[in-house]
């Protein structure tokens, strides 16, 4: 990396040019990795950097923060490679295997918005991949870059030859009666079958797995219908690292079963993996229900989701001001309250009314407030009329999505991505968010820089700005905290450092991670 120097008025001019052979290993600077903004947020114990099914389609966008002494021309070109080293091809069992996937060059100074390249779809197989690039300033010098691991899954778990649930204990010719659910525990308990023995793939005998393919962050999904190929969601599972090494069993409570009455049903259960590959869906059983039906009220609706009569998905975007409960026309008893449940009473960001929005209407509002705790789970959804001998109305169930257009951390005292320790000579540098949607102070947010250190690139370091601080404000700029000179001395000059954010919309039961952003220290612009 080529050092700064000085004209006689004081100011930065560009580097000589000097050979790329000059470098060493011992005094190059590596630039931050790539950035491929289409990654999933990680999970805790699954692979981190997943690309979504969906990326692999089209050409993949990687993104570059910018770099220092940047001063491309016609005479003097800037070049970006980009490389990608295979740790491991699923599609043809290949290894390190390093190739330049994608190229740039600039002859003008490089606007912000066209740091990125695309690599073709042909490089997006199923494998984990590594990674790099490297820039060609104008005078000569190259830069490589750190390396960004990531992971790409096109391939779907496998079911087995015959996805059918077992039930535990059996159901004594494929019908449900009062007695059954009263000897076991109001419920059902359906078990997905484990892959044969055959089935399993190599290194992985002598495993109980839930179904070949089965990882964290997979999502089960099981339905009980009048049709084979019904959609009445019973209940959604995101996989944890508890739930690999065992049978997989889900439940069907009684109550459910119950309010969808007596006769021929159908349940079944569906499996989506985390990237996204095609859905796979089970076949159905056939078990019929006699026994005492629960006269249950038709389930209500939300109004901003989309789905059916039992299950939706609700974008919190569609909800900036909260959702809307709509009961049906038959619920409303003239004279009588209906009280509104958004979660089970008692459970942690549940919210019950019995005031509509206005007299007389059958919509009820959920403050955004409990709706953004329920992002990436299922909230049940039901209303009870309160009159003597109602029963509470059958219950819909709502998957709510993660919100999008998250802000990115800001701060004064970094100029054109740069952060000069000279100027902080009258106080520290305040680092700075804006709001987000469905913001609420019962919010808790994490920030903290992530460089090299000072007289030793190969240590990391991390120097907190807010480590789980309660959101104080809704509605204006946040204030994460500050940093003083002293404490950014300890980053290495001239090399990259990342700004991490991440929120807890769930009293720390689940982080967000929101956009990060890149800088450079420098002592001195002179």
């Amino acid at each position: 990396m080529a050092t700064s120097n000085t004209s006689p008025s004081g100011k930065r001019s560009t580097p000589a040019k000097r050979s790329k052979s000059s470098s060493t290993r011992n005094d190059m600077v590596f630039y931050l990795p790539p950035i491929i903004p289409a990654l999933l947020m990680d999970v805790d114990d699954a692979p981190s950097n997943q690309l979504p099914f969906a990326a692999t389609y089209k050409p993949l966008r990687v993104e570059f923060p910018k770099w220092l002494f940047s001063d491309p021309s016609e005479e003097d070109p800037e070049t970006l490679t980009l490389y990608m080293e295979v740790l491991y091809d699923l599609a043809s069992a290949r290894t390190a295997m390093r190739v330049p996937v994608a190229s740039k060059t600039w002859t003008a100074p490089i606007a912000e918005n066209d740091l990125f390249v695309e690599v073709p779809t042909r490089y997006l197989r199923d494998g984990r991949y590594k990674y790099h690039y490297e820039v060609t300033l104008f005078n000569g010098d190259l830069t490589p870059s750190k390396e960004l691991i990531i992971n790409i899954d096109t391939t779907p778990p496998s079911l087995g030859q015959t996805p059918l649930f077992s039930f535990n204990p059996a159901v004594v010719r494929n019908t449900l009666t009062d007695a059954y659910f009263q000897n076991n525990d109001q419920q059902l308990i359906g078990a997905l079958p484990p892959p044969r023995a055959e089935d399993i793939p190599p290194g992985f005998e002598g495993e109980t797995l839930p179904y070949i393919g089965a990882a964290v962050g997979d999502v089960v999904m099981w339905y009980w219908s009048q049709d084979p190929a019904g959609n009445e969601l019973v209940g959604r599972r995101e996989l944890k690292t508890v739930d690999l090494g065992k049978p997989l069993e889900v439940s069907f409570p009684a109550d459910f079963i119950r309010q969808s009455g007596n006769g021929m049903h159908f349940p079944r259960y569906e499996v989506q993996d985390r990237a996204g590959t095609a859905l796979q869906r089970s076949m159905s059983v056939a078990l019929n229900f006699e026994g005492t039906p629960v006269a249950a009220r038709t389930p209500p609706s939300i109004k901003e989701a989309s789905g059916n009569a039992f299950s939706s998905e609700l974008k919190p975007v569609d909800a900036s001001n909260g959702a809307t409960v709509l009961i049906p026309a038959s619920a409303v008893i003239e004279g009588a309250k209906t009280r509104v449940y958004w979660g089970a009473p008692g459970t942690a960001f549940a919210y019950e009314t019995d005031t509509p929005v206005s007299p007389g209407s059958r919509e009820y509002t959920i403050p955004k407030a409990f709706i953004a705790p329920h992002m990436n789970k299922v909230v049940e959804v039901y209303y009870h009329v309160q009159v003597e001998g109602e029963k509470p109305s059958q219950i819909h169930r709502t998957a709510v999505q993660w919100i999008t257009g998250l802000p990115r951390t800001q701060s004064d005292q970094i100029q054109d991505g740069l952060l000069v320790l000279d100027t902080l000579s009258g106080g520290p540098a305040t680092f700075t968010i804006g709001t987000w949607s469905h913001i609420a102070t019962s919010q808790y947010i994490s920030a903290w820089i992530e460089g090299v250190e000072r007289g030793n690139v190969e240590n990391a370091v991390i120097l907190p700005i807010a480590t789980e601080m309660e959101v104080p404000s809704e509605d204006t700029t946040i204030t994460l905290g500050s940093l003083d000179k002293a404490s950014l001395e300890k980053l290495a000059p001239l090399y990259q450092f990342r700004i991490h954010v991440r929120v807890s919309f769930d009293d720390k039961e689940s982080w967000r991670v929101f956009p990060f952003v890149d800088a450079t220290l420098v002592d001195s612009e002179r």
